[in-house]
């Protein structure tokens, strides 16, 4: 595989995420009329099978492209997940206006979001470290993804009760999965900058010592 083949690989990727993005205003419209109209119901069920499978594909594509390129992707590193929280969220908060799922998992859901937006932001911003997604998290985003299509085509209450609150206990689970991840990363940020102070010092202090004897000679 070339180069340029390589980078048209992780643009590709790229674009998927934006596609996810810009792909969010539709998806509300979609769900808002749902409630009123099979046809917008199912436009909107497939446009959120769409968007999940963009979200598998440009996963791949952009692994791939990245390592014959021997570079990180970092536009899409930070798009992704992104995407991945705007489309899902507001999916949930447009599915739970209308009726189509309960208040207390649009609540769960939306707060693990911002939660986690919040960690990756803070520790980027005072450390310099990206988290990335972990397989935990992305198993919950499919799992959200599942849980609101099947939401839209109306299965069974029993059912849809259940996978509701499966979905309920993956997403706690990954998000305290994020939260630790987080602690772990400030931790070792912190331990770093540590040791280059206390190196940064010693050869301060060994500097000064060697001045000092030379003064003296």
């Amino acid at each position: 595989m070339s180069r340029s083949f390589a980078s048209l690989l992780v643009s590709l990727a790229n674009g998927l995420s934006l596609f996810r993005v810009c792909g969010a205003p539709v998806l509300v419209y979609l769900i808002w009329r749902s409630p009123d109209s099979d046809s917008y119901r199912y436009a909107a069920f497939w446009l959120v099978a769409c968007m999940q499978a963009c979200d598998m594909v440009d996963g791949a594509l952009a692994r791939r492209g990245s390592r014959k390129l021997a570079v990180r992707n970092y536009l899409g590193e930070m798009i992704d997940p992104v995407a991945d929280k705007l489309y899902l969220g507001a999916a949930f908060v447009t599915l739970g206006l209308t009726g189509q799922l309960p208040g207390w998992i649009v609540a769960l859901v939306v707060a693990r979001d911002v939660a986690i937006i919040a960690g990756w932001t803070t520790v980027y911003r005072r450390f310099g470290v990206r988290l990335l997604p972990n397989l935990v998290g992305k198993l919950t985003d499919g799992s959200l993804a599942l849980l609101a299509g099947m939401a839209l085509l109306r299965i069974n209450p029993g059912i849809l009760r259940t996978l509701t609150h499966l979905v309920a206990a993956l997403a706690i689970t990954s998000g305290w999965l994020y939260g630790r991840m987080a602690q772990r990363a400030m931790v070792a940020a912190a331990y770093r900058r540590l040791r280059i102070l206390a190196a940064t010092r010693r050869r301060a202090r060994v500097g000064s010592d060697k001045r000092s004897i030379g003064a003296t000679r």
